[in-house]
């Protein structure tokens, strides 16, 4: 990763020198036709006007800049405007400034900012690499701009790279934009209505809460008070155009827990596309002596291989003990299984399995869930490879994402009578072949099964207003039952693709999954997802899984719905739309 961060930067400097455009060098006034104009004197640098600063108007690497005045009626700093310019240490911006361009003041040798309130837009990079740079005042709110080229985006306005100690907001905080600043402490607008700031570290309103923690932290110490550690005030992070971790607490080594603290939550407050950044904290102190099963497993799973549920243990012996390879809390959750059985059978006593317990556990067979469980939790049981037969107990009401996932000899799975929720890819690329979905369940979420091969038929007892149209993507073989009849009845697109494209004439290729009991299929094709303009209506009267049709549109992007009919009292009855982009 940080090599990769390293080839960005080595990049970005690359291309701000490559066709070098120095206004300024050989003249000191410009007259254009652009509402905008600057002088040049003395080092101090004057743009005046009413508008938008010209996108051509741009003085990177100039040496002789020192001082920038923005006069009041400019409306914008352009791309990259002054990037590089090494000797430029004073920057005034006005309150007309309404966006901050991509990498404008990019490895200057400002000192301290402040960037008005009415400021509604920020470019990626704004303030990256400024090594002078120590204070920064900002909105809370603002948009952030990124390069329009997917391979040049990074979510971040100041980076590990800036000296950056202190952000203080001058607006309320969007939350999520914390993630796009790397600095040593951040003040919250005093009347934020949702947080406040002690000692540069964001809580909530109340102080009940911790929200967001500097990410150039080292300790953290929370405060007395705090009753709740939500575990994202140091996970959140932010990404390149790889989904890679960039900004984030990674530096934190240290964590104090006073005993206010009553819980730990993992997910609250969550803003980030990513799931957690990479922690190596290597201590921490915790007074509280009756945490439950989740905030044991939130703290044991989230901060790096030396805070662990075996260190924690160590630590907590009253709270966590260990028996038959099991991590079990005094509130009956069980934590972790270590061990390598074929056949396990987890006690009766559980009432909770941690997300992960199980995680790719490469010798189980078959396992007894205790009847007293009422969630199975995110990735579960991802990765059992020899896993075989599952029943689900009665009271489960939930199964979580990726909970059976790539659990690929998995071909015998009994759902309970109260199960009502199926996540996304819950059981993707098992093993299991022509089962049922209760009337019970009540909703399937994206790929719960897929990538099944040669799944068979599947049977719907129930509705399927809340099951997804691409529930079963990437599987094969599939023929689908509703018990209910045809209204009920939704296909799923499978796989479509344009064959050709010839001055706005698209060859189009539509397959989907079969249902018991069409008589056809009706396909609708349009340029917008809301099907507001139809550009062609087809009907497939008979039961096939596939169609070739002809549309006019010289747009890349077509959107296309297709339902299944039966023909009743010579009228023709629908399903349920399924819809694809193509």
């Amino acid at each position: 990763m940080r090599t990769r961060k390293m080839m960005l930067y080595a990049g970005m400097i690359a291309s701000l020198t490559m066709g070098i455009f120095i206004s300024g060098a050989g003249q000191q006034k410009v007259e254009a036709k652009t509402k905008v104009t600057y002088t040049l004197k003395k080092g101090t640098l004057t743009i005046k006007g009413k508008g938008a600063m010209p996108a051509k108007m741009k003085f990177r690497r100039n040496k002789k800049i020192k001082k920038v005045i923005i006069k009041k009626g400019v409306t914008s700093v352009s791309y990259e405007a002054f990037a590089l310019c090494k000797n430029l240490n004073s920057v005034t911006i006005p309150s007309t400034v309404k966006t901050i361009g991509i990498r404008s003041f990019y490895g200057t040798k400002i000192s301290k900012i402040t960037v008005p309130s009415k400021t509604k837009t920020i470019g990626q990079g704004a303030f990256g690499s400024c090594k002078s740079l120590k204070t920064i005042v900002m909105p809370g709110d603002f948009k952030l701009k990124l390069e329009e080229d997917t391979d040049d985006k990074l979510w971040y306005v100041t980076s590990d790279q800036s000296a950056v100690d202190t952000i203080t907001f001058n607006t309320k905080l969007k939350l999520a934009n914390v993630s796009y600043l790397s600095a040593n402490n951040l003040v919250v607008a005093k009347n934020d209505p949702s947080y406040q700031s002690i000692e540069g570290v964001i809580y909530t309103k109340d102080g009940k809460g911790i929200v967001r923690v500097p990410q150039k932290r080292t300790e953290l110490k929370i405060k007395e008070g705090c009753t709740e550690f939500n575990m994202q005030s140091v996970l959140y992070n932010s990404t390149d155009s790889e989904g890679d971790e960039f900004n984030n607490c990674s530096k934190l080594k240290k964590i104090v827990i006073p005993s206010s603290v009553k819980s730990i939550n993992k997910v609250k407050y969550k803003t980030d596309r990513a799931d957690a950044c990479d922690m190596h904290v290597d201590t921490i102190e915790i007074a509280p002596k009756d945490f439950d099963a989740n905030s044991l497993y939130a703290l044991g799973s989230s901060l790096g291989k030396n805070i662990t549920i075996e260190s924690l243990m160590k630590l907590l012996p009253d709270q966590i003990t260990y028996k038959d390879h099991m991590y079990i809390t005094k509130d009956h959750g069980l934590l972790k299984y270590d061990g390598k059985d074929a056949n396990v059978e987890i006690p009766e006593e559980i009432t909770w399995i941690a997300p992960e317990a199980f995680y790719r556990n490469e010798t189980l067979k078959n396992v007894k869930l205790p009847s007293k469980i009422t969630t199975i939790e995110e990735n579960t049981f991802y990765g059992c490879s020899e896993l075989e037969a599952v029943v689900i107990p009665d009271q489960v009401t939930m199964i979580g994402k990726s909970a059976f996932d790539e659990c690929t000899v998995l071909k015998s799975v009994t759902f309970g009578k109260s199960l009502k929720v199926i996540k996304d890819h819950a059981f993707a690329s098992v093993n299991i072949r022509n089962f049922t979905i209760p009337s019970g369940i009540q909703k399937i979420e994206t790929g719960a099964f897929a990538g099944i091969n040669q799944i068979g038929t599947v049977t719907f007892e129930g509705s399927t207003k809340y099951v997804a149209t691409d529930a079963f993507m990437n599987s094969t073989g599939i023929k689908l039952v509703y018990k209910k009849g045809i209204k009920e009845a939704q296909t799923e697109l499978s796989y479509d693709y344009i064959i050709a494209r010839k001055n706005g004439n698209n060859k189009v290729r539509t397959t989907w999954q079969p249902v018991s009991g069409a008589n056809g299929y009706q396909l609708k094709f349009s340029t917008d997802k809301k099907f507001k303009k139809v550009l062609k209506t087809v009907m497939v009267k008979k039961n096939v899984s596939n169609a070739t049709t002809y549309v006019k549109n010289k747009k890349k992007t077509l959107y296309i719905k297709v339902r299944p009919y039966q023909t009743i009292n010579k009228k023709n009855v629908y399903g349920r739309w399924s819809y694809l982009q193509l």
